[in-house]
């Protein structure tokens, strides 16, 4: 069934010692978009919580990973959380419709660093009360005005915040963001002294500066800070002709597979955007007596566990990756169906993979080829990722009216009206021309809501 245009999702990342109410004027301001504002670790309703690097940046992937499929994620930051959203898209590629860094062009090195450094040394001599009460006045006359500001509990977790800015921040984080980045600071403001270093180091970058404006400018100059945010969004939305295609795949199916290849070929043609999402026709049977899989001792999980590593360590680009290194040869050659090790030994019931073929090692070797830790193999034979596999499992079949199998795709056409389809089941895998007719029939289909089904 279709289903209405999703907003985009925006999620907001705050500066020291402040917290997810820096950024309460902003829903008022984008009222055409999701706003999520976080609390970093040891600030806000976090306070207790002790500040690590990589609690912040998990804190940054809760809000990102919860977008809707289809749905277009901006994440921006300010201070403190610019650089830790620069941290986040540099471990997280591909998971990033557009970036925005505000007050956080400057490198932590050199005399600046060593000035924040001194700071931080004082702090303990000067104490936390004392502290924010001096620093709260200097932004009451910057122009923070009646803006609700943090009181000396969030200096606790500085220190340790500003360490993993200085020991991991630097503008070369931005050489691995493909998404648009813009970079955004105030005219008198001292973060933006290398700016010009940070926009040559991303591949798509816009440099913003707000005239008048200081390291406070989200709250002194939110109008200004809202326009950009809209200009990222906008980007964000890719190409006005784009579709969106979330893809559920079980990485056995060889039918699946042909599917994939398809889309291929469209993508070579229209302009796609496809996030690879993770089911399994293991979940699908597990409560039937009969399995149409002839797969009694249970082998067809074992690929679908080791995607689902893929897909929630990795994200949906490294799957795609691993996807591909499964089903081709190191020299880009297709396997087929009825050899998936590619080994010249015919196993169309799967079961030798557990017997004489060391299946295993395929799927290192898979992981090794896309620059994946071969360790995510061990995630075949264990349960840990089944909660997430379920999980997934579930998001793809509760799209449609049945539970048919697999594969799942979900379109969202440039409009952002969405609809999800089981299929389409093609064989064989048609040529170039034959793919496009059978795309423009599929994305005819996305604005006929009244289509309830259609069998050949």
């Amino acid at each position: 069934m279709s289903e209405p245009p999703i907003a985009p999702r925006l999620v907001l990342v705050h500066g020291t010692r402040m917290d997810a109410s820096e950024w309460q004027a902003y829903p008022p301001l984008l009222p055409e978009t999701e706003v999520v504002a976080v609390d970093l670790p040891g600030h806000g309703s976090r306070v207790s919580e002790e500040f690590t690097g990589d609690a912040a940046v998990a804190t940054i992937r809760a809000a990102v990973d919860g977008a809707s499929p289809g749905q277009r994620v901006v994440l921006a930051g300010h201070s403190l959380g610019g650089y830790l959203a620069m941290l986040y898209a540099d471990r997280h590629p591909g998971t990033l419709d557009a970036l925005v860094l505000i007050g956080s062009s400057a490198e932590p090195v050199g005399p600046l660093a060593g000035l924040y450094r001194r700071f931080a040394d004082l702090l303990p001599l000067v104490g936390a009360e004392r502290m924010a009460r001096a620093s709260n006045a200097v932004m009451r006359r910057l122009g923070a005005g009646e803006h609700p500001l943090p009181g000396a509990e969030s200096y606790a977790a500085l220190p340790a915040a500003w360490q993993v800015v200085f020991d991991e921040c630097r503008a070369s984080l931005l050489e691995h963001v493909k998404c648009p980045v813009f970079l955004v600071n105030g005219q008198f403001d001292q973060m933006r002294v290398h700016a010009r270093r940070y926009a040559e180091a991303g591949a798509d970058t816009q440099v913003v500066t707000v005239p008048r404006a200081t390291h406070l400018l989200p709250i002194t100059h939110a109008d200004q800070v809202a326009e950009v945010l809209r200009e990222a969004l906008a980007a964000g939305d890719a190409s006005a002709e784009a579709w969106g295609v979330d893809f559920w795949l079980d990485p056995t199916c060889p039918l699946t597979r042909h599917t994939a290849r398809w889309l291929k070929q469209v993508a070579e043609q229209v302009p796609l955007e496809v996030t690879w999402r993770v089911m399994s026709l293991s979940v699908l049977n597990e409560h039937r007596e009969d399995d149409p899989e002839g797969d009694p001792d249970g082998y067809l999980w074992i690929p679908a566990r080791i995607a689902t590593a893929v897909q929630t360590g990795h994200g949906s680009e490294a799957l795609g990756a691993f996807y591909e290194a499964l089903w081709t040869t190191p020299d880009g050659a297709e396997r087929s169906g009825e050899d998936p090790t590619g080994d010249g030994e015919q196993s169309p019931d799967q079961s030798a993979y557990g017997t004489e073929h060391d299946w295993l090692a395929d799927f290192r070797a898979a992981l090794a080829r896309c620059g994946l830790p071969s360790s995510l193999a061990d995630a075949g034979t264990s349960t840990e990722h089944d909660e997430a596999l379920r999980a997934s499992h579930g998001e793809g079949v509760n799209l449609i009216d049945t539970e048919l199998g697999t594969p799942i795709l979900r379109l969202t056409a440039p409009d952002g009206t969405r609809r999800a389809f089981f299929g389409p089941v093609l064989d064989p895998v048609p040529d170039e021309a034959e793919s496009l007719t059978v795309w423009e029939a599929l994305t005819a289909l996305v604005g006929a809501p009244s289509l309830r089904e259609l069998k050949g």
